[in-house]
C-alpha cells in the first residue's frame, strides 16, 4: 500500500510538473505573440507617422509653389503696370507718333487727343524727371501726383508730345 501511495504521489507530481510546463509554454507563447503584436503596432504607427510627414512635406511644397507662382504673377502685373505707366508718361512728353503737335491754330478747348493723359502743374526736377498731377490715365486716378524717371528730351508746356 505504501508503494502504491508513493506511485500515486509520484504520478501526481509528474502531472503537476507537466501541467506547470504546459502552462509555462503557453504563457511563453502568449508573451511572444503579444510582443509580435506590439512590434506590428509600432511598425504601423511608424508607417502612419512617415505617411503624415510625407503628406505634410507635399502640402508644404504645394503651398510654396503656389506662393511662388502668385509672387511671379504679382511681379509680372507690377511690371505690366510700370511699363504702361512709363509708356503713358513718355506719350505725354515725347508722343507716341500718332498725335499731332498742338499749334496756336488748334482749338484750345479741344485738349489732347483722345486717350492721351495730361500732366498739369508739372515741374522739371533737378534729376531730369518730371513731377505733376495726371488726368485721363488708365493706370492712375485723376488728380494723382506722379513723378517720371529722368527724361532724355525737353518737355514744352502746352504741347502734346
Amino acid at each position: 500500500e505504501e508503494i502504491a501511495e508513493r506511485q500515486r504521489q509520484d504520478e501526481a507530481r509528474k502531472k503537476a510538473a507537466a501541467k506547470e510546463q504546459a502552462e509555462a509554454a503557453l504563457k511563453a507563447k502568449k508573451e511572444r505573440e503579444e510582443a509580435k503584436e506590439r512590434q506590428r503596432e509600432e511598425e504601423s504607427k511608424k508607417k502612419e507617422e512617415q505617411a503624415k510627414a510625407r503628406a505634410a512635406e507635399a502640402k508644404a511644397r504645394a503651398e510654396a509653389a503656389a506662393k511662388a507662382q502668385k509672387e511671379r504673377e504679382d511681379a509680372r502685373e507690377r511690371q505690366r503696370a510700370q511699363d504702361a505707366n512709363r509708356k503713358e508718361v513718355e506719350a505725354i512728353f515725347f508722343g507716341s507718333g500718332d498725335e499731332e503737335v498742338a499749334t496756336a491754330n488748334n482749338d484750345k478747348a479741344a485738349g489732347p487727343p483722345k486717350g492721351v493723359p495730361v500732366l498739369s502743374k508739372w515741374r522739371k526736377n533737378s534729376d531730369g524727371s518730371i513731377s505733376g498731377i495726371i488726368s485721363g490715365s488708365l493706370a492712375y486716378d485723376d488728380g494723382d501726383a506722379i513723378s517720371t524717371s529722368p527724361l532724355k528730351g525737353e518737355a514744352i508746356s502746352g504741347s502734346v508730345v
